[in-house]
């Protein structure tokens, strides 16, 4: 292999590992319960979903988002989760609020079967002051 071609190789490899490290995320960490959406008018969208913790400890911080994504894989949209939320073990984590039709673009366009909800813990601060991260 030539220098070119070993220069070229480790940089294809560090930004490969660099992306995979990054994009990281335990999405098995809360079960989805429930999740509605309406259109809230002047371009919002009001939308609320439950997220039962999969956790056996309780947590203090998160980093997480949720999301949707459609039945072909493509991302619909998403937002991050408060961080700074207590969730009990096992406990459920609620929230409503109004988005941007922005934010969430074509979730008023797809047919709610075709809709896919998601979760992405990137890491968490359990209430013993244990860290784990994704």
């Amino acid at each position: 292999m030539n220098k070119i071609a070993k220069v070229a190789f480790a940089t294809a490899t560090t930004v490969l590992m660099a992306t995979s490290a990054y994009g990281a995320c335990k999405e098995d960490f809360f079960s989805i319960q429930d999740f509605s959406y309406h259109d809230a008018g002047e371009q919002n969208i009001e939308l609320a979903f439950t997220l039962q913790s999969l956790s056996q400890k309780p947590v203090r911080m998160i980093d997480a988002q949720f999301g949707f994504k459609d039945a072909l894989g493509g991302m619909v949209g998403s937002m991050k989760l408060q961080r700074d939320v207590k969730i009990d073990q096992s406990g459920a984590y609620a929230e409503t609020g109004k988005f941007s039709q922005k934010t969430f673009e074509r979730l008023l366009n797809l047919d709610r079967a075709d809709i896919v909800p998601f979760t992405c813990v990137k890491g968490v601060i359990y209430e013993d002051g244990t860290k784990e991260q994704f």
